[in-house]
C-alpha cells in the first residue's frame, strides 16, 4: 500500500492526465462540447509529462492541442454552417480532402523527423514524428467532425503503445490501450449517428433535384441511387432514350422535341403525390446542347428554365473514366469545357448547385450531404 501511495505521489501528474484523457475520449464519442475544455486541461498536464520523458515531438503536439482545442470548441459551438442553431454534423472524408491530408501528414512527418534527428536527443525520432504527424491531422479532423478521424486514432493509439512501452511510461501504455478500444467504439458510434442523421431528413414540401454534368460522369447511377435512398421518384433521362431510337443523326428539331418533353416531365411532378423527385439531367443541359452543336437556342427555352424552379442542381465533375458508347460524343477535353459551361449557366440563372466529385460510395455520400443541407435551409426559412 505504501509503495502504491509513493508511486502515485511521484506520478500524479501523469496519472491525472491519463484519467482526463479517458474522459476526453468519452466526451468525443458522445459528441459533447465538454470534449474541448477537458482536452485543453489534459494537454497542459502532458506538456510536463513528455518534457520530462524527452518526447519532444509529443510535447510539441500537446502545445498544438491547446490551439486546436480552442478551434474545435469554436467550431462545435458555431454549429452547422447552413444553420448555426443546429450542432455541427458528422461528415465523411472525401477523396480530395483525404489526399490533401495524406500530403500534409507526410510533410509534417518529414519536418518533425528532421528536427528531432538534428536538434534533440530523442531516441525514437521516426516513431515519435509519425505519431505526432498523424495525431495533428486526426485532431483537426475531430474538430471538423469527420468520421474517419477515428480510424487514424486507432492506428496512432496502437502504434503509440509500443513507443511508450519502450520509454517505460506504463500508466500511459494502459491509457493508450484504452484509447485504442475507445477509438474503435467511437468509430462505430459515429458511423451509426451519421446514418441516423442522414436518414432523418424531413421533406416538408416537394423537392426537385437535378443531377447534371458532362457525359460519362455517373449521372444516371447517382440519380437512381438518390431516388432509392430518399424513396423518391426517379425522372429518367429523356434525351438518351430518344436519340437511341432515331433512325438518323439528330437534328435541331429533334433536340427541341427533347426539350419539350423535359418541360412536360417537370409539369407531371407538380400533380404527383410524391415528395422527392430526382431528375437525370434536365432542360438546362439541353440549352447548352443547343449552343454547343447548333450555335442557337429556341427562344421559348429561356422562360421555361426560369419558370421551372429546382431546389438543387448536383453538377457532376468529370473525374470518372470515360466510357464510350454510340450516343456519347464529347469525351476528352470537351468534358471539361462542357462542365465549365454548365457551371456558367447555373451561375447565370442563379440556381443553387453543388459540384459533386468522388467515386463509388463517396460520390453518393457527397450528394446526400448536399441535399440534406438544402433541406435544413428549407426548414430554417420555412
Amino acid at each position: 500500500m505504501e509503495l502504491i501511495i509513493r508511486w502515485i505521489s511521484g506520478n500524479y501528474i501523469e496519472l491525472l492526465g491519463a484519467i482526463l484523457g479517458i474522459v476526453y475520449i468519452f466526451f468525443s464519442i458522445r459528441q459533447s462540447i465538454l470534449t474541448w475544455p477537458v482536452g485543453l486541461l489534459t494537454s497542459v498536464l502532458y506538456v510536463w509529462v513528455f518534457l520530462v520523458s524527452k518526447l519532444y515531438a509529443d510535447m510539441g503536439l500537446q502545445m498544438y492541442y491547446v490551439v486546436i482545442s480552442i478551434y474545435g470548441w469554436y467550431e462545435w459551438l458555431r454549429g452547422n454552417q447552413s444553420n448555426h442553431s443546429e450542432p455541427l454534423k458528422i461528415s465523411r472524408l472525401s477523396l480530395k480532402l483525404g489526399l490533401r491530408l495524406v500530403g500534409i501528414s507526410i510533410l509534417i512527418f518529414l519536418l518533425i523527423w528532421y528536427i528531432l534527428t538534428n536538434y534533440t536527443d530523442s531516441q525514437v525520432p521516426k516513431a515519435d514524428a509519425l505519431a505526432t504527424a498523424l495525431s495533428i491531422v486526426a485532431t483537426w479532423m475531430l474538430a471538423r467532425k469527420i468520421l474517419e478521424q477515428w480510424l487514424v486514432w486507432i492506428f496512432v493509439d496502437a502504434f503509440s503503445m509500443g513507443l511508450f512501452i519502450y520509454k517505460g511510461l506504463l500508466p500511459t501504455v494502459i491509457l493508450f490501450a484504452v484509447y485504442t478500444v475507445m477509438a474503435y467504439i467511437g468509430y462505430l458510434e459515429w458511423k451509426k449517428d451519421l446514418v441516423e442523421e442522414t436518414t432523418e431528413v424531413n421533406f416538408n414540401k416537394q423537392i426537385r433535384i437535378v443531377v447534371t454534368g458532362p457525359e460519362s460522369t455517373g449521372k444516371t447511377t447517382l440519380a437512381k441511387q438518390l431516388a432509392e435512398f430518399y424513396h423518391g421518384q426517379y425522372i429518367q433521362e429523356y434525351a438518351r432514350e430518344y436519340i437511341e431510337k432515331l433512325p438518323h443523326p439528330y437534328t435541331y428539331e429533334d433536340v427541341e422535341d427533347i426539350a419539350k418533353a423535359q418541360v412536360k416531365q417537370f409539369q407531371e411532378t407538380q400533380s404527383s403525390l410524391d415528395r422527392v423527385f430526382i431528375f437525370d439531367t434536365w432542360l438546362i443541359i439541353t440549352k447548352v446542347w443547343f449552343d454547343w452543336v447548333f450555335g442557337k437556342t429556341p427562344l421559348w427555352i429561356e422562360g421555361q428554365i426560369r419558370g421551372c424552379p429546382m431546389e438543387l442542381f448536383l453538377l457532376c465533375e468529370p473525374d470518372l473514366p470515360w466510357e464510350a458508347d454510340r450516343v456519347r460524343e464529347n469525351g476528352g477535353e470537351n468534358r471539361v469545357k462542357l462542365f465549365m459551361q454548365y457551371r456558367k449557366e447555373l451561375v447565370h440563372y442563379g440556381f443553387n448547385f453543388v459540384e459533386i466529385s468522388g467515386t463509388g460510395d463517396e460520390r453518393l455520400t457527397n450528394a446526400i450531404a448536399a441535399i440534406n443541407n438544402v433541406c435544413e435551409l428549407t426548414k430554417t426559412l420555412g
